[in-house]
């Protein structure tokens, strides 16, 4: 059909957008589902893509990430292969949305990842840490909200306690993290924006517990 490339659009969301609506026919606002990791992220699909693309047999992706982890970062063959495992691990659990299934490989792909040693591009690295670290605690996030309105015995205001103000403080240092590794990749106006979609759920669900009286103690909401 003398096609000669291919754009690739749509990075940050699936396209699919939660709506406010001002009346029946007019529309206010639009919300991204499902809101992507920055592509800056990503050097490692990216090369991937182009070694997709430009080769004349199928991408074999462990094969591709080993070799990407011992080039790209100077691991060695073990580690490199460790690092294959973390980026696979939890696959089907995380797409079924099982959270109490998803729990246990998120956080050995999240010890993985901090305990391998890259000797180059440790910026691009701490990327991936980065993202198993909002992966296991979002997971925990979603894991403590099940608790919280557990049917037919909720937990108690000390359990809820405990459960929440933790989440709250470490998604504090995630997004100061986040901030500094995405600066330049991100406009300065969209991280309040950012931090609003990735960790306002449990600024609210902390707000609204506190309204019942069910968080045990002072409202944190920052």
């Amino acid at each position: 059909m003398g096609f000669e490339g291919i754009v690739l659009t749509s990075w940050s969301t699936l396209g699919v957008y939660g709506i406010e609506w001002d009346s029946w026919t007019t529309v206010r606002e639009m919300f991204p589902i499902d809101r992507r990791y920055p592509h800056a992220g990503f050097r490692i699909l990216q090369a991937a893509f182009i070694a997709a693309v430009s080769g004349g047999t199928p991408l074999d992706p462990e094969a591709f990430v080993t070799d990407y982890a011992q080039e790209r970062f100077g691991l060695g063959g073990k580690s490199a292969r460790r690092l294959w495992r973390a980026l696979t691990l939890g696959e089907a659990e995380a797409v079924a949305n099982n959270w109490a299934a998803a729990r246990k490989p998120a956080a050995e792909a999240r010890r993985i990842l901090h305990a391998l040693q890259p000797r180059r591009n440790i910026r691009e690295f701490s990327h991936l840490r980065l993202m198993a670290d909002l992966r296991d605690h979002h997971i925990r996030f979603r894991l403590a909200e099940l608790a919280c309105f557990s049917h037919p015995r909720p937990p108690s205001p000390r359990v809820v306690a405990k459960l929440l103000p933790p989440l709250l403080a470490e998604a504090r240092q995630l997004q100061r993290r986040f901030a500094a590794l995405n600066k330049g990749a991100i406009h300065s106006g969209e991280m309040p924006l950012e931090e609003e979609y990735r960790f306002g759920g449990i600024r609210k669900l902390n707000a609204r517990l506190g309204r019942t009286g069910r968080t045990g103690g002072k409202t944190h909401t920052r």
